[in-house]
């Protein structure tokens, strides 16, 4: 918890995902040596926070009881979307598992839930679509920006990528969903 704090700290993160080794829960396998299960490397829950996973097919997941301290928030969280028909799950969650969701949410009694942006260089997009006000700086005119040059704005919460390209201006969130990286300092090809 010391390095998680310390992590924190340098990096400015509002909270950080624990992984280690832990004995290897459910295995189809027969087992490794001697009928001992192997171990594996999970994520299983925050510094301070639970969290959960939401993939590309609607389904929640979070990581095994036996595995995490369980929060209030998680329990009642996991109950109300299995009480709305939402595939609910608990097994043991890796760093692939965070990479492959839509979207990751940490859980909390003082936080409550809350949408999570990023884990390391990965890019989370935001649920829903809603209408919010362009800030492009001292620049009033989009006719105005350069043409094919990688320009930063900011929509609400949002940092984003604008480019003109002839009298159509494209934008992106400025952050690679794939990779992580910063494409304002990009180059268009």
């Amino acid at each position: 918890r010391a390095a998680a704090a310390a992590l924190m700290k340098s990096s400015g993160a509002f909270e950080v995902l624990l992984e280690g080794e832990v004995p290897r829960r459910h295995n189809n396998n027969s087992g490794g040596e001697g009928g001992k299960l192997p171990s594996c490397v999970a994520v299983t829950e925050g510094s301070r926070s639970n969290y959960i996973l939401v993939m590309a097919d609607g389904s929640v997941h979070a990581s095994l009881a036996e595995d995490i301290l369980v929060g209030v928030t998680l329990t009642n969280v996991l109950e109300a979307g299995a009480a709305l028909g939402i595939a609910v799950g608990r097994r043991q969650l890796t760093m692939d598992d965070v990479r492959a969701a839509d979207a990751v949410a940490m859980l909390g009694t003082s936080v409550g839930v809350l949408p999570v942006r990023r884990v390391d260089r990965h890019a989370f997009r935001g649920a829903g679509t809603k209408w919010v006000r362009l800030d492009t700086g001292d620049l009033t005119d989009l006719a105005t920006l350069p043409h094919a040059t990688p320009t930063k704005a900011r929509a609400g919460i949002n940092d984003l990528l604008l480019v003109r390209i002839g009298t159509t201006v494209h934008a992106l969130h400025a952050v690679c969903s794939h990779a992580g990286g910063p494409l304002p300092q990009g180059e268009i090809v």
